[in-house]
């Protein structure tokens, strides 16, 4: 039985809260954090990131054909180890998105609805896990007017754009977030 898109949509946000609840009842997120090497781990996702993007700008019409559960499954497992351990559950996602070729309006509300209670989550784990400390607390507050003016600038630049307008800053807006991480971890102090 093929997926529709409703059920595609409902399977990654399933696969997400399982695996953010795995991550943050059991442990996992945590022991990746722990035991695993940052940086080697940091540097791959950025250049996925990065590559994706480039190649979206390059290939634009590279898209998954036909339903494909097991790689629904993937993505969603993927997005929420991802999220658990390094908070970036977001690219597995918008990759996914991008390839199933979501219209602008519905990947719009797709991620919308998807990244309040997967944030929620893993934030409740981290909670739990002792993450929430004073300097971080500090920092959170500190970048939630960046954080309100990034919300209204990407409503605005997504809002009544062409689909291949949509599609091209989304792109770029991958190949910025795949630099940044790769540039994060290369000049970050301890890392040389």
């Amino acid at each position: 039985m093929a997926l529709t898109a409703a059920s595609t949509i409902l399977l990654v946000a399933a696969v997400v809260f399982v695996a953010a609840f795995v991550r943050s009842a059991l442990g996992f997120g945590d022991a990746v954090v722990a035991r695993a090497p940052e940086a080697p781990l940091v540097l791959a996702l950025g250049a996925i990131v990065l590559l994706y993007g480039l190649s979206g700008l390059l290939r634009p019409a590279a898209r998954i054909k036909g339903e494909k559960p097991g790689l629904t499954f993937l993505v969603g497992l993927i997005a929420g180890v991802l999220g658990g351990a390094y908070n970036t559950n977001g690219p597995p996602v918008v990759i996914f998105g991008m390839m199933r070729a979501w219209p602008a309006e519905r990947f719009r509300a797709t991620l919308q609805g998807y990244f309040l209670p997967t944030g929620l989550l893993i934030m409740l784990g981290h909670g739990a896990a002792g993450f929430w400390t004073g300097p971080v607390l500090r920092l959170y507050a500190f970048s939630l007017p960046a954080i309100i003016l990034g919300v209204w600038l990407g409503d605005r630049a997504g809002r009544g754009r062409p689909e291949n307008r949509f599609r091209r800053l989304l792109s770029i807006s991958l190949i910025a977030m795949g630099a940044s991480l790769i540039l994060w971890t290369a000049f970050r102090p301890g890392n040389g």
